[in-house]
């Protein structure tokens, strides 16, 4: 064999051992994406079945009326972030986006029927505030139909927004509850405070 015919020989065996470990390497790099967007979702998930767990044991226990919005604010920004972070790294369709905002729009009207099970009463010098088993059963179907948003959208998109669903449900049930506690007098009129 011809130093030539050697040498391109070599090139093409280097050439060959390349391109297999560039489609090696590139199966890892989008197995380890894959991974981790699972992982990631898990993980969402898992944050969003115990933050469930602490909102329904929470407001079914009695406590004071708090008039303080933050918290539903808080996680609303934190699940905006979260949400955008995902969509600059994933292709969505007009189609994905529809139906994550059905999905909160839907989130609203049950956040609605659920701070009507609330109960809200005036004793012992304070206002107080109960949830009922209704309350928590509604908690349940809202977190259930926005976890069923990921068979339909991209995947991962119903969990990366779940803290944001959370964010605005639970500040719009707020507001409910609060207007409630208002129009019987229980609390005075005013603009609700942020902090």
């Amino acid at each position: 064999m011809s130093p030539l015919t050697q040498l391109i020989a070599a090139g093409s065996a280097s050439s060959h051992d390349l391109s297999s470990s560039a489609v090696s390497s590139s199966t890892v790099s989008s197995s380890t994406v894959s991974s981790s967007t699972v992982s990631s979702s898990t993980g969402n998930i898992v944050i969003g079945l115990l933050v469930l767990a602490w909102l329904i044991s929470s407001q079914l226990r009695r406590k004071p009326l708090s008039q303080k919005t933050r918290l539903g604010l808080i996680l609303a920004v934190i699940g905006l972030v979260e949400t955008w972070n995902f969509a600059r790294h994933t292709h969505l369709t007009g189609r994905d986006v529809a139906l994550t905002g059905l999905s909160i729009v839907t989130g609203l009207g049950l956040a609605v029927a659920r701070a009507w099970t609330v109960r809200v009463w005036a004793g012992q010098g304070n206002v107080w505030q109960q949830g009922t088993w209704l309350t928590a059963l509604l908690w349940v179907a809202g977190l259930g139909q926005h976890l069923l948003l990921d068979t339909l959208v991209v995947s991962g998109l119903g969990s990366a927004s779940l803290l944001l669903y959370f964010g605005v449900v639970i500040f719009a049930q707020r507001l409910v509850v609060l207007s409630r506690a208002r129009a019987r007098g229980l609390v005075p009129a005013g603009p609700v405070p942020v902090g």
